[in-house]
């Protein structure tokens, strides 16, 4: 093994969160989409190069009890915060080491699905050729190596802000030091990039205010860092190529997508027949800053002419919500009804009853994957009068297209969750047990979401064990306390006969939460 001891994670852990992204099911749904029949990731062998602190495969080894999960790291104390997780845990399918990366060969086993989010681009070169070495050396004959990375051109941009965080910092030793510098010269560039409203001063603007939003760990990691190469697309897939590999395809489908460019550009995109050229020009369109790659092995046959037998055996999930909420959609009327995404940008209008019932179901339960099965059922308990072939045929027919523009996200399992809260409900114990550490708690999908004070005093007592009226009781010492303030109508209740049924309601809402949010179990 590689004896450097020192890493600067050991100084700085980077947060150790999950990355939905990265789940084995969520890489089996695109190797499904594009024509291949990837390992059942429920009984499969995952490695994760740069695991941190475990915060991505933990839940994953907690959520697939038959699968087996090896992790590797330079930083020694991001290993120990991971293995007393584990041990406390009692999971017995994973195992994180302090490793190299460059120490990995074929004796260190071969995985269904390997993992690099994060590490690529902040290594020296000799590490990144070793990354590529281990997705084709280590991989199995039907598996699926995820390799995220900065991609230029769009990390141009970023670069100069990087470069002035880094030369102004570097003159500090200690990483504290260096991370409060950094962030006074953003702050310095925001507020004197020059006179006048310039591109060149709305670029530097807009960039410095992103990057001084993000966390300490983020902001030393990956600004901070010796190494940050940022490569184009084809670059990266070349050395793959090299190494026998091909390119599977990107998790974000939408960046594989054509259609929301002009007809000119995409009949000129459309002729070219090397989708990573093709991937390679639209980067260069939309000034692509990060991707997902997927690769398999080049010998895997795949297919780009995604066929609605691929889609049928997924399961579905939707951000968009109906413009106008819910309650105002009717589908009695064939009239076309707007759907967003209040995170970003993506719209998508539904132009029949029948499209739009689907994108309402999904909606109503966008923590929850539903299968094309219990969709269809569910839209036809809606609309009685549309067949329930018609409607498959319906969803089916646009599916695609709404994958590709963003609008759905695809899966290959269901998840295990709840999505009501039963007479003694039960939050999942890796859920549970993070929330007792940090404010960032995974969710049985692999989402990350951050939970209040409340939710996260309150999830401890969600253990299959008290009814609503005991956690609500529980609950009550913690507002007695101090540690949690309740108020009504802004002033704080301190009075037990008055906070019962405060509590009580706080409770209800609160598993509505959580069971919304996919953290509760059977």
């Amino acid at each position: 093994m590689n004896e450097k001891t020192d890493s600067p994670y050991d100084d700085i852990p980077y947060p150790s969160v999950t990355h939905r992204n990265t789940r084995p099911e969520q890489l089996a749904a695109v190797a499904r989409i594009f024509g291949m029949e990837p390992v059942d990731f429920s009984n499969a062998r995952v490695l994760e190069l740069g695991c941190a602190g475990g915060g991505n495969l933990i839940s994953m080894a907690a959520a697939y009890p038959d699968s087996r999960f090896v992790g590797i790291d330079l930083s020694q104390r991001q290993i120990d915060v991971a293995g007393k997780a584990i041990d406390d845990l009692g999971l017995t399918n994973i195992e994180l080491k302090r490793f190299s990366v460059t120490d990995v060969d074929r004796s260190f086993g071969i995985f269904d699905y390997i993992i690099a989010h994060g590490i690529y681009s902040w290594v020296s070169d000799d590490v990144r050729d070793a990354i590529i070495t281990v997705c084709k050396e280590n991989l199995s004959q039907s598996g699926i190596a995820y390799v995220s990375y900065n991609t230029l051109p769009g990390w141009d941009v970023i670069k100069t802000i990087r470069d002035m965080m880094v030369y102004h910092s570097q003159n500090f030793a200690d990483a504290e030091t260096r991370i409060r510098e950094a962030r006074q010269m953003l702050n310095f560039v925001i507020e004197n990039s020059g006179d006048g409203d310039t591109p060149y001063k709305q670029m530097l603007q807009a960039e410095a205010t992103r990057v001084s939003r993000i966390a300490d760990g983020y902001l030393y990691h990956d600004h901070l860092e010796h190494h940050n190469d940022p490569c184009y697309f084809h670059e990266f897939m070349s050395k793959a190529a090299d190494r026998g590999l091909q390119y599977l395809g990107d998790h974000d489908f939408s960046a594989m997508n054509l259609s929301g460019y002009t007809e000119p550009a995409r009949g000129i995109l459309a002729q070219i027949d090397d989708i990573v050229r093709q991937e390679q020009y639209i980067d260069f369109l939309t000034n692509r800053r990060f991707r997902q790659t997927m690769l398999c092995h080049a010998d895997v046959a795949l297919s780009r002419n995604v066929t609605s037998d691929r889609l049928s055996g997924l399961f579905y999930r939707t951000s968009l919500v109906p413009e106008g909420g819910l309650d105002s959609v009717d589908l009695s009327l064939d009239k076309p009804t707007v759907f967003i995404n209040p995170a970003n940008s993506t719209t998508l209008t539904a132009n029949n009853r029948a499209v739009t019932g689907l994108m309402v179901v999904l909606a109503e339960n966008n923590s929850h994957p539903v299968s094309v099965g219990d969709l269809v059922v569910e839209v036809h308990k809606r609309l009685e009068t549309v067949p329930e072939d018609v409607i498959r045929r319906t969803f089916l027919d646009n599916a695609k297209t709404m994958i590709f523009s963003g609008g759905l996200s695809v899966s290959t399992d269901a998840g295990f969750q709840r999505k009501t809260a039963s007479e003694r409900p039960k939050a999942w114990f890796c859920s549970r047990y993070i929330a007792q550490s940090q404010d960032l708690v995974p969710t049985v999908l692999h989402d990350t979401e951050k939970l209040g004070s409340d939710l996260l005093i309150m999830i401890q007592y969600v253990d299959g064990t008290r009814t609503h009226d005991e956690i609500a009781a529980a609950m009550m010492k913690h507002v007695l306390s101090g540690e949690l303030i309740c108020q009504k109508k802004d002033v704080p209740v301190t009075d037990e006969a008055e906070l019962r049924p405060l509590l009580k309601e706080i409770v209800k809402s609160g598993l509505r939460i959580l069971a919304d949010k996919a953290y509760l179990v059977a």
